[in-house]
């Protein structure tokens, strides 16, 4: 970043820790005035958490690597017996490798596999809920962005494309935001807003992206304003909050570093806190 951004970017940082500092205490929301989730919606945005989950996981697979295990070679006073013997171990070492090989492919090709079966459910529970989504207001253009996701999405597992597939299912996570903001009383569209941003800034660094940084700032900054309004808590849970801005303010500061591996943690520290954002304004 120049000058210029770098300036704004800790501008709008101190606008989000000052606006964390400003939160006041809030009354739980009574449980009659949430208006329940459909359980369809539920469960897609449940079925492509767990895809998501399942891709990294193979991302770790693929990524482990085959240590190849060689004693040491003395180019000097070897009687045909010891090089045979170690002509023996090489060769006994390569179908080793060959056999971890084999076994990671088809570790990976099961977790593929069972990546189809969610995306499947995915698709399932979407016909069961697009018109409950029209019903409630959803715009033709909503229906249009989040099936263009889910059709994306199983395309790229059918390619078993990681980072394509990790793409499309996070655009889903966003197209869903739209869907759960029907639903009066709850804080699920802002939690899915929040995920996204959060995997996009990682996934931008993972692919060595160019990224609209001071829009990303905003459009965070928006969210959280946003849950901070709607969001009601015990006032024993209140810290989730304030764990959760400050998760996203650290992941924010080290995108500057172009560590993806440390995005990569930040990342779930922010997922984490967000998950018990939501399952603490639930109780």
């Amino acid at each position: 970043m120049d000058k210029k951004n770098i300036i704004i970017f800790f501008i709008i940082l101190c606008m989000l820790t000052l606006a964390g500092c400003g939160e006041k205490p809030q009354k739980p929301l009574k449980e009659d005035s949430k208006e329940k989730i459909s359980e369809h919606l539920e469960k897609i945005d449940g079925e492509n958490e767990k895809l998501i989950e399942e891709v990294e996981k193979i991302k770790k697979e693929r990524e482990k690597p085959v240590i190849m295990l060689e004693d040491e070679k003395s180019s000097n006073s070897k009687n045909e017996e010891e090089k045979g013997d170690e002509e023996k171990k090489e060769k006994d070492d390569t179908i080793k490798t060959e056999d971890k090989i084999l076994k990671r492919d088809k570790a990976v090709y099961t977790m593929w596999e069972n990546t189809l079966k969610k995306v499947e459910l995915i698709h399932q529970e979407w016909n069961s809920y697009e018109q409950e989504a029209i019903e409630k207001g959803a715009s033709s253009d909503d229906i249009l962005a989040f099936e263009r996701a889910i059709d994306g999405l199983a395309l790229a597992v059918d390619n078993k494309d990681i980072f394509k597939t990790l793409i499309k299912a996070n655009e889903a996570t966003y197209n869903l935001a739209r869907f759960f903001d029907f639903y009066k009383g709850n804080i699920d569209g802002e939690i899915s807003r929040i995920k996204y941003y959060a995997r996009q800034i990682y996934l931008a660094s993972a692919l060595n992206q160019t990224l609209d940084m001071d829009g990303m700032l905003k459009n965070i900054s928006d969210a959280l304003d946003r849950l901070r309004q709607k969001v009601r808590l015990e006032e024993k849970d209140k810290d989730v909050i304030i764990k959760l801005h400050s998760s996203i303010q650290d992941m924010l500061k080290t995108f500057q570093y172009k560590n993806t591996e440390l995005l990569r943690i930040k990342k779930d520290i922010v997922l984490e806190n967000a998950k018990e954002v939501l399952e603490k304004a639930r109780k």
